[in-house]
């Protein structure tokens, strides 16, 4: 299948590979000569222009930080004016449910589809086939994506057939894990209080019945300030959303946003 591609970053280029590997023709707007130059050699098309693949495919997946950087992409770059008839535009960024959902409207106005598609994993996990993407939208988009996700997803978790569903469930991940994180942090540094190797207490717990997925990135990372420095943008992006959503709904997240507000990494609230 012929796809475009915006948003070869960290986690985004290992899903170009695995899109190429997977025998999928990619056309990749990029700016970056490194990406280029790499781009170039798996075969992939490369324009620097995004209105460029517009043009081209009626399949975009994007992968941005934030869905801001997919406002920006669609409204200010040009690409909603570019897309071909009946476009399906696939959004991997996580943020603010009511901002997707009003690239949703502007997409649907003109004909075009958003599927509301965040990923939970690595680059690692991409580079294996073994990412997580939760979906919604319309499901007929989601069907239809479906086999090209499989490129790079092992798990691909249906979530609604409205736009901003996934993202929910997403946002509510991410808060989890933001309190994990403040835990397993606090944790290794009480073990050190203890005369108790940190290292030695991760790989313990992670044999053992208090292990959880936040303590195994600790582990990966080799330290608490690695670690930080590695999820913290993320995390305070990510839990910042989640909590304006809670107050916009006026739901309370209870003890969850004490953990992500107060901790060994700081306050996560953004």
């Amino acid at each position: 299948m012929k796809v475009g591609f915006i948003g070869a970053g960290r986690m985004g280029w290992p899903m170009v590979r695995r899109l190429r590997a997977g025998g999928h023709e990619v056309i990749l707007s990029t700016r970056r000569p490194e990406v280029r130059a790499a781009a170039e050699e798996v075969g992939v098309t490369v324009t620097d222009s995004v209105r460029d693949i517009g043009d081209e495919v009626a399949l975009i997946i994007t992968c941005f930080f934030s869905v801001d950087q997919l406002h920006d992409v669609v409204h200010r770059q040009g690409l909603l004016e570019a897309l071909g008839p009946a476009s399906t535009l696939v959004s991997h960024a996580t943020g603010a449910v009511d901002a997707l959902q009003d690239i949703s409207t502007d997409l649907r106005a003109a004909g075009h589809r958003l599927v509301d598609a965040p990923v939970s994993g690595t680059a690692d996990d991409i580079d294996q086939g073994a990412l997580t993407v939760l979906i919604a939208g319309d499901p007929v988009a989601v069907d239809g994506v479906d086999p090209v996700l499989r490129s790079y997803a092992r798990a691909i978790v249906a979530c609604g057939n409205a736009v901003g569903d996934a993202q929910k469930v997403k946002l509510v991940n991410n808060l989890l894990f933001a309190a994990s994180s403040q835990i397993a942090v606090q944790a290794a540094h009480f073990a050190a209080s203890l005369g108790v190797d940190p290292a030695l207490m991760l790989r313990a717990v992670g044999e053992s019945s208090g292990n959880s997925y936040a303590l195994e990135q600790l582990r990966r990372f080799g330290d608490t300030d690695s670690f930080v420095t590695g999820v913290g943008p993320f995390l305070r992006k990510d839990v910042g959303a989640c909590l304006a959503l809670a107050d916009e709904l006026d739901v309370d997240p209870g003890c969850l946003s004490q953990l992500v507000e107060s901790g060994p990494i700081g306050d996560l609230t953004g």
